[in-house]
């Protein structure tokens, strides 16, 4: 991978609750005269990083468990440091499977899905995309890496969820307070917009369960 139009190596934080993609991600990253120069599982301790280290990028999971999430984080930075890049790097090909209902990413941001960066220079290639001393740098939502799901209703990823956690269509329509009918109805339009046809040998409900586990794999 060429960085030469940059005269020194990237700087770049890694904010990630996974001991061991956390630790993995750094040591791929550093292959490729990245400088890895902090690495955070928390909020508290991500902006802690950035403040003693002035990183050029900031890699962000979402999702940290209770708290502030990476998107938090994210604007946190960019008060501090405006031209920091930031790249999400997830699980959720779309954030609302992880209980953000209006996402409010900031601008000139990147966004790939774990389950992708096996090949790191896709990551590489984003880092470089969202550093403000690149040449490369690019405006708006840089790299979208198959957020397959950015079409889906509030609604139908409730239903998702709620089908993948084993809830039944009379469950589902107390939940919502509305009828089995039109619960019925809600999944047979949700199934439809993911593209799911049943079969005589699997239901409709296992193959939108099934569907919600492969955009969430880890």
């Amino acid at each position: 991978m060429n960085l030469s139009d940059r005269q020194t190596p990237i700087s770049v934080m890694l904010v990630e609750d996974d001991d061991f993609l956390r630790a993995a991600t750094s040591e791929a990253l550093k292959r490729y005269r990245i400088n890895i120069v902090g690495t955070a599982s928390t909020a508290p301790d991500a902006i802690s990083v950035a403040k003693k280290n002035n990183p050029d990028v900031a890699i962000l999971d979402i999702n940290l468990g209770g708290g502030p999430t990476g998107i938090d984080i994210a604007h946190g930075l960019r008060k501090s440091n405006e031209k920091i890049g930031l790249i999400f790097l997830t699980s959720y090909s779309d954030v609302r499977f992880a209980g953000i209902r209006t996402p409010d990413f900031p601008d000139n941001v990147a966004y790939i899905l774990k389950k992708n960066i096996s090949d790191v220079k896709l990551l590489v290639e984003a880092i470089k995309d969202v550093d403000s001393h690149s040449k490369h740098r690019r405006n708006g939502l840089v790299a979208i890496d198959q957020r397959s799901t950015e079409e889906l209703t509030n609604l139908q990823v409730d239903l998702m969820q709620m089908i993948h956690a084993g809830m039944s269509n009379s469950q589902i329509a107390i939940n919502r307070g509305t009828t089995v009918k039109s619960t019925e109805t809600a999944i047979a339009r949700l199934a439809k917009k993911l593209d799911i046809t049943t079969s005589s040998s699997t239901s409709q409900r296992v193959l939108i369960a099934k569907r919600y586990s492969d955009m969430n794999k880890k």
